[in-house]
């Protein structure tokens, strides 16, 4: 009789785990393939003194579609005085503070010839994207070119809900099993404890997707480009002679200290220099007569 009960209760834990796999292939989301990312083409925005006033549509500000999850990316490119660049980039990092946005990244390049470049990837609620835009797009800030980018998740997203509740209710019913009336033997309940802590282990994992995924469709990312213009009069470009005049005092200091090195350098053999002069004077002045 208790090996027809061990057996009953061994087989109930491997009909579980069995049903939690088979859920798990059976719940993908019985709707086409998305379709590949819409990318809009960068279009550049009218040169001229004034910012381009950019309008945001509700697409833009990262409102869903009814019944959709899509994961929406705008991109601005900025062109303003190098001089510029730094300060701007810190007054949009602290209204994007203000507004509650997530910083991804943020870089500051110093490059060659005075050029500085700098970087910014955020996130923010959809509600708030028209006011950091309205900053971006601010003096002394010029708009040069903007993009979004469209990607639609629904099929990751709702696939990934299922999957979870499929684990969750294998948990549950795991969790009865082991704690109900039914005697279970010492090696009955260490392979139902192992069947529980693989699906926990499953439900976490799927939980921290679940979460990353929410966070991509339900915030809006905006990556924006610091492009510092060169000081130019008419059409020549004169970063080379403000280059030169800043780099005149670095090279006269160089030039004395490598004269001051080859100075250094010579003082050990000074008296021994001095001493071959002294005894060759004679020899080179007999050879200098004939």
């Amino acid at each position: 009789m208790g090996r027809t009960r061990r057996s009953l209760v061994v087989t109930a834990v491997a009909l579980l785990a069995l049903a939690g796999c088979d859920n798990q292939e059976s719940t993908g989301v019985p709707v086409p393939p998305p379709p590949p990312p819409v990318i809009a083409a960068r279009a550049p925005v009218a040169d001229k003194a004034g910012t381009e006033e950019i309008v945001v549509t509700g697409a833009q500000r990262g409102e869903p579609e009814q019944g959709k999850y899509l994961a929406i990316t705008q991109s601005y490119s900025l062109s303003l005085p190098a001089s510029a660049v730094e300060a701007v980039q810190n007054r949009h990092l602290e209204t994007c503070a203000k507004l509650g946005c997530l910083v991804l990244e943020s870089s500051l390049d110093h490059g060659y010839a005075n050029r500085i470049t700098a970087r910014t990837s955020v996130r923010i609620s959809p509600q708030e994207v028209a006011a950091l835009v309205a900053d971006l797009t601010a003096p002394p800030a010029r708009v040069t070119s903007h993009s979004t980018a469209t990607e639609d998740m629904t099929t990751t997203v709702l696939d990934t809900d299922k999957r979870l509740e499929s684990k969750t209710a294998l948990r549950d019913r795991l969790t009865a099993l082991m704690h109900g009336p039914t005697h279970m033997s010492v090696s009955d309940l260490v392979a139902a404890e192992r069947e529980l802590a693989n699906a926990q282990g499953e439900i976490e994992s799927l939980t921290a997707q679940r979460d990353y995924l929410r966070r991509q469709t339900e915030m809006v990312r905006i990556d924006v480009d610091y492009n510092g213009e060169a000081a130019v009069a008419g059409d020549t470009d004169l970063t080379p002679i403000s280059s030169a005049l800043k780099g005149f005092g670095r090279t006269m200091v160089r030039a004395a200290a490598s004269l001051i090195a080859t100075i250094a350098g010579l003082l050990p053999w000074l008296p021994l220099i001095l001493l071959a002069g002294w005894v060759l004077r004679h020899p080179l002045r007999r050879l200098l007569r004939r």
